[in-house]
């Protein structure tokens, strides 16, 4: 399952990640940036489902024509 969109959610979702890390070294759980951080991750692991589901979806509709 690829395609551009899907890069380039995979990369936000790893930057989102790695940005949790730091900063949660930092700030607390609790902190409003990462609740934020949080937020925005949660948003881009449900784009990341929809763009495999639809992927699959799209396969699934092929194999069944062919």
């Amino acid at each position: 399952v690829g395609g551009v969109a899907l890069q380039l959610l995979r990369r936000e979702q790893a930057r989102l990640a790695e940005t949790i890390a730091s900063e949660g070294e930092r700030l607390k759980e609790a902190h409003p940036r990462m609740v934020e951080l949080r937020a925005e991750l949660a948003t881009v692991e449900g784009k990341i489902r929809e763009a495999v589901k639809g992927t699959l979806t799209a396969l699934a509709t092929d194999l069944r024509a062919a």
